[in-house]
C-alpha cells in the first residue's frame, strides 16, 4: 500500500508539473482550460470515473468536468448527506444522463440540467478552498474494488494542485496585467515627457494646494529660475498683485467643479524681477470619483506681443497727439499772428485820421510798436525753431560778465512785473569781478527771456526769483516763480514742440507752445540741460545747468576757488531787509565798492524774513531795515529782533526823513537812521561806524 501511495502521489507531482507548464500557455477561458487539461491527466491517476466542480465563493458551482473511465452508472451513486452530493445528485436527469453513458471522453455539462435524482453508492469525494474562499471538488464514483485512504489522500493532493495552480494563475495574470501597465504608463510617460519638454509652450502641472508638481525647462529659462527653486515656491508667489485675486478666483472655482478649466492673460514675476507676461492655460485632471487629481497648466510668454502692442498703440498715440498739435499749433498761430496784425493795421488807419489828438497819437503808436514786438517774437521763435531743426546754429562763444546779463533781464522783466505787482527778485552768487564766464551770452539770454516771460505769465501771486548757484564743475543758473505749477501727467510732453499742458491754457494765456523747447535745444548746444521741479498750485522752479568755465584772464585760479568753496572767514554779513529789489541792488552795488571781498550779504524780503535770519542765524553783523514792507514792518521786526539780540546794530532806512520818523524809529530799537535814497557817502560812513570793530579789530 505504501509503495503505491508512493507512486500515486508521484503521479499527482508529475500532473502539477505538467499543468503549471500548460498555465503559461493558456488564454482565455483559463479555468476551462485548467479543468481540461486536468482531466485529462488525474485519468492516469485514478482508473476510475470523477468529476471536478468548482464553486465560487458566496455562489452556485459555477462549471464542472467528468471523465468517464467507462459508462457512468447513475443508478448506483445513492444521494447521501453530503451537500455536494445532495445537491449533484438532485440536479441529474435521464437526458443528461443517456449523454454521458454512451462516451468515456470528458463531458461539459451544466449542473442546471442535470435534474433527476440518482443513486450510487461507490465514490470518493474530496475538497479544498483557496484564499479567496472558492471552492475546488473532486468527485469519483465507479471504482471496482471501491475507494481506500490511499485514494482520499491522493484525492487532496489532487485538488490542493488544482487550487494552487488556480492561485498561480491569478497572480500571473495580475503581475502580466500590472507589467502591461506600468509598459503603458511608461510610454505614456514618455510621450508626455518628450511633449513637456518640446520647448513650444511653458508646461506644468500644478497641485491643488498651488504648488509645483512638475514643469519644464521652458517655464524655467524665462522666469529666470532653476528647477529646484522654482519647486520650492508657488504659483501665486510668483504672480503678479493685480493678478492673482482673479487666478485664484478662477483656480478655486475649478475646485469647486463649477468649470473644468480657464484662460487668461497675467503676469509672473521673474527671478531678476522683470514682469513677464503670458497667456496661461489651465485644465483639471480628475479621479474616477469626480474629484481633481492635479492641473495641468500651459503658459505661453507674450511679453514681446504686449510690446508690439502697446508699441503699435503708442505709435498710433503719437500720431494722433502730432495731429492734435499740428492742428492746435495753426490755430495759435493764426491767433497769435492776427492779433499783432490787427493792432499794428487797425491801430495805424487810426493814426491818418486828422482829428486825433496827439496824447492820443502817442498813445496808438505804443499800441502799434507793443504789437509789432509781439509779432516779431513769433516769427523768431518758428525762423528759430527751423534752424534748430536743421542743426545749422553753433556756438559763439565769448567772455563776459554773469552779473550785467541777469541785471539786464532783470531791468527787462522788472517794469512789467510791478504792472502786475507781481515781484521779481535777483540773487547772485559772485561779485561782479568774478561773474565774468566764457559762453554762448546770446543764447543763455535766449534760455532765461523764456523762462522768465514762462514764470510771469503763469504767476498770479506771489514772486518770481532770478539767480545762479556756481559748482566746481557746472553753473546752474534758475527761475524760481509762485505761479499754478505743472501737473504730473504734464510732465513728461511739457518740452515738446507746440505742447502746453492743456488746450484750455494755451486759449487763457496765448502762445505757440515753442519757447521750452527752443531753450532746452538751446541748453543742450551750450552742452548743458533745462529740467524743473514743480508742483501743481505751489509753483516751479526751472534750471539751465551748463558747464562752468571762468574766464581765467579776469578770475584767478585761486579766485575761482574761493568762489566755489564760498570761503567767508573773517567776512561782514550784513543783512538787508528791502521788499524793492531795485533798492537792495543798489545797496549791493554800493556794498561792492565799499569793500567787496570783505561784505556777505543776505536779502530779507518782508519784517518776517528779517526776524527768521536772524533768530538761525548769530554771525550777522549788520541790519540794514526798510520801515515800510508787507507782512511784517521795519519797526516790528527791529523789536522782535533786539528782543534777541540786543546788541547787533539795526539801521532804519526810510524815504520817510522827519525827526517824528526818526525817533519813532529810535523807540522801536533803531540804533541809527539812513534816509532814502541812500547817499553812497552816507552809507560808509554808518558802515564804518557799526563794523570797524567787527571787520578791523
Amino acid at each position: 500500500m505504501k509503495g503505491k501511495h508512493i507512486e500515486d502521489a508521484s503521479g499527482a507531482d508529475y500532473l502539477v508539473a505538467n499543468l503549471i507548464g500548460k498555465l503559461y500557455q493558456m488564454k482565455d477561458n483559463v479555468a476551462g482550460q485548467i479543468f481540461d487539461f486536468a482531466t485529462e491527466n488525474i485519468s492516469r491517476i485514478i482508473n476510475c470515473s470523477f468529476v471536478v466542480v468548482f464553486t465560487e465563493a458566496n455562489k452556485e458551482i459555477s462549471e464542472g468536468r467528468f471523465f468517464l473511465s467507462e459508462p457512468f452508472l447513475f443508478s448506483d451513486f445513492k444521494k447521501g448527506n453530503n451537500q455536494l452530493l445532495n445537491w449533484f445528485t438532485g440536479q441529474i436527469n435521464p437526458e443528461v444522463s443517456n449523454r454521458i453513458e454512451n462516451t468515456t471522453s470528458p463531458v461539459n455539462f451544466r449542473f442546471s440540467e442535470l435534474e433527476q435524482e440518482i443513486n450510487i453508492q461507490n465514490y470518493l469525494l474530496t475538497s479544498t478552498e483557496d484564499t479567496n474562499q472558492n471552492r475546488i471538488h473532486l468527485i469519483a464514483v465507479n471504482k471496482k474494488n471501491g475507494f481506500t485512504t490511499n485514494d482520499l489522500l491522493i484525492g487532496e493532493l489532487i485538488v490542493d494542485a488544482l487550487k494552487n495552480l488556480f492561485e498561480l494563475r491569478r497572480s500571473y495574470v495580475s503581475q502580466k496585467e500590472l507589467l502591461s501597465t506600468v509598459q503603458k504608463h511608461e510610454e505614456n510617460e514618455k510621450r508626455l515627457r518628450n511633449y513637456f519638454q518640446l520647448g513650444l509652450l511653458g508646461m506644468a502641472i500644478t497641485s491643488l494646494d498651488k504648488g509645483w508638481i512638475e514643469v519644464n525647462d521652458t517655464i524655467c529659462d524665462f522666469l529666470g529660475y532653476s528647477r529646484d527653486e522654482l519647486m520650492s515656491k508657488t504659483w501665486a508667489e510668483l504672480t503678479h498683485h493685480d493678478d492673482i485675486d482673479l487666478d485664484v478666483s478662477l483656480f478655486e472655482s475649478v475646485l469647486k467643479g463649477e468649470r473644468e478649466g480657464y484662460k487668461i492673460d497675467k503676469r509672473f514675476i521673474c527671478k531678476n524681477g522683470e514682469i513677464i507676461y503670458s497667456e496661461l492655460s489651465v485644465n483639471c485632471v480628475r479621479d474616477d470619483a469626480g474629484k481633481v487629481k492635479y492641473f495641468l497648466a500651459l503658459i505661453n510668454d507674450i511679453t514681446e506681443r504686449k510690446k508690439a502692442e502697446w508699441a503699435l498703440k503708442e505709435a498710433i498715440l503719437r500720431a494722433e497727439e502730432s495731429d492734435r498739435l499740428k492742428t492746435e499749433f495753426l490755430n495759435n498761430m493764426s491767433h497769435e499772428v492776427r492779433t499783432p496784425m490787427n493792432g499794428i493795421i487797425g491801430f495805424s488807419s487810426l493814426l491818418d485820421d486828422p482829428g486825433v489828438s496827439e496824447a492820443k497819437r502817442k498813445y496808438y503808436t505804443q499800441i502799434i510798436q507793443n504789437s509789432s514786438h509781439k509779432l516779431l517774437q513769433v516769427i523768431d521763435d518758428i525762423l528759430e525753431i527751423s534752424t534748430l531743426e536743421t542743426k545749422q546754429l553753433r556756438l559763439n562763444e565769448s567772455s563776459f560778465c554773469l552779473n550785467d546779463l541777469l541785471m539786464e533781464l532783470f531791468s527787462i522783466f522788472d517794469l512789467d512785473s510791478k504792472k502786475r505787482n507781481i515781484p521779481i527778485y535777483l540773487k547772485k552768487q559772485l561779485k561782479d569781478k568774478d561773474s565774468y564766464i566764457v559762453s554762448d551770452k546770446e543764447k543763455i539770454y535766449k534760455v532765461l527771456h523764456n523762462l522768465l516771460t514762462n514764470a510771469l505769465k503763469f504767476t498770479n501771486q506771489g514772486y518770481v526769483e532770478l539767480g545762479y548757484v556756481v559748482s566746481k564743475e557746472n553753473l546752474k543758473l534758475y527761475v524760481k516763480d509762485t505761479g499754478i505749477g505743472i501737473s504730473e501727467e504734464s510732465k513728461d510732453r511739457i518740452f515738446k514742440r507746440f505742447s502746453q499742458e492743456s488746450s484750455e491754457m494755451s486759449q487763457k494765456y496765448g502762445g505757440l507752445g515753442l519757447g521750452l523747447s527752443i531753450s532746452k535745444e538751446n541748453a543742450e548746444l551750450l552742452g548743458g540741460d533745462v529740467t524743473f521741479i514743480s508742483e501743481k498750485g505751489t509753483g516751479s522752479t526751472f534750471y539751465l545747468t551748463i558747464p562752468y568755465k571762468a574766464d581765467t584772464e579776469r578770475v584767478s585760479p585761486k579766485e575761482v576757488e574761493d568762489i566755489i568753496h564760498d570761503n567767508t572767514t573773517d567776512k561782514l554779513t550784513i543783512l538787508i531787509a528791502e521788499d524793492e529789489e531795485v533798492n537792495f541792488l543798489f545797496l549791493e552795488a554800493l556794498m561792492e565798492d565799499y569793500r567787496h571781498d570783505q561784505i556777505r550779504l543776505i536779502h530779507a524780503r518782508n519784517g518776517k524774513e528779517a526776524l527768521e535770519h536772524c533768530k538761525e542765524n548769530n554771525k550777522i553783523d549788520l541790519v540794514l531795515m526798510d520801515i515800510k514792507m508787507p507782512i511784517m514792518n521795519g519797526h516790528e521786526a527791529t523789536k522782535e529782533i533786539k528782543n534777541i539780540h540786543p546788541d547787533l546794530p539795526v539801521v532804519a532806512q526810510s524815504a520817510y526823513s522827519a525827526s517824528t520818523d526818526k525817533k519813532l524809529a529810535h523807540e522801536y530799537g533803531c540804533d541809527d537812521f539812513i534816509v532814502k535814497p541812500v547817499d553812497k557817502n552816507e552809507l560808509y560812513t554808518i558802515l564804518k561806524k557799526y563794523t570797524l570793530n567787527s571787520s578791523e579789530s
